[in-house]
């Protein structure tokens, strides 16, 4: 069970003959609008998934229906109906034993995660454990596909860099050209200053300095 989680109602699948392994499964309803979907093997409880069905308000009540393969809920926003079985949402081996849902299995010859009913005796599940260690043995990795996968990784770190160089680059080259140009502004305006001269002795003169003329008092 999750912790700090309310739950309202509750509805119980059976455990299918069909079964490897006696199971419990179990619908929760709880106060925020959430449907869980547990498993019980041997006293433990594990969570499968959780649904969102109604934010905000609480589920009143859970029925079940084996027929149609659906859970009926209900709150004072309305009813909804779910699915109970979607392996299809498990895309992986690994992904689809750590769920120990009972519903589910890995077939070795299709590769896809698929319902219990088809009654195949070659689907892989362990409830119990989850152990995702029969799933590297019926399907190792490909070197190939690891080969590719670091080969693409590569490439978009060599275009990350390429496109950051040429950014720099670019930057460069406009911080250059800003540089050349003030320095051609300064130019200009020192040759466009007047020059500037003084007069000593009503005669003009480019020194900074004249020569001062010493008067006697008398």
């Amino acid at each position: 069970m999750m912790m700090h989680t309310r739950y309202t109602c509750i509805a119980v699948e059976p455990s299918s003959p069909l079964a490897p392994q006696p199971y419990t499964l179990l619908y929760l309803g709880t106060e925020n609008g959430e449907l869980h979907k547990a498993v019980s093997i041997d006293g433990e409880m594990h969570i499968i998934s959780s649904l969102k069905l109604f934010p905000g308000t609480g589920i009143n009540i859970l029925a079940y229906s084996a027929k149609k393969g659906l859970m009926y809920a209900s709150s004072v926003l309305g009813v909804a109906q779910v699915p109970v079985v979607h392996c299809a949402a498990y895309r992986n081996c690994c992904h689809c034993l750590a769920a120990r849902d009972p519903h589910c299995g890995w077939n070795l010859e299709t590769k896809c995660c698929e319902t219990m009913a088809s009654n195949k005796s070659d689907l892989l599940q362990d409830l119990k454990g989850g152990c995702m260690s029969q799933c590297l043995e019926v399907d190792p990795p490909n070197p190939e596909n690891r080969q590719t996968f670091y080969k693409r990784k590569l490439g978009l770190l060599a275009s990350v860099c390429l496109f950051t160089s040429f950014v720099v680059l670019l930057m460069l080259w406009n911080w250059i050209r800003l540089c050349k140009s003030r320095i051609g502004h300064r130019r200009q305006h020192v040759r466009n200053i007047p020059e500037q001269r003084t007069v000593c002795r009503n005669e003009p003169t480019s020194e900074l300095h004249c020569e001062m003329k010493v008067i006697p008092l008398t």
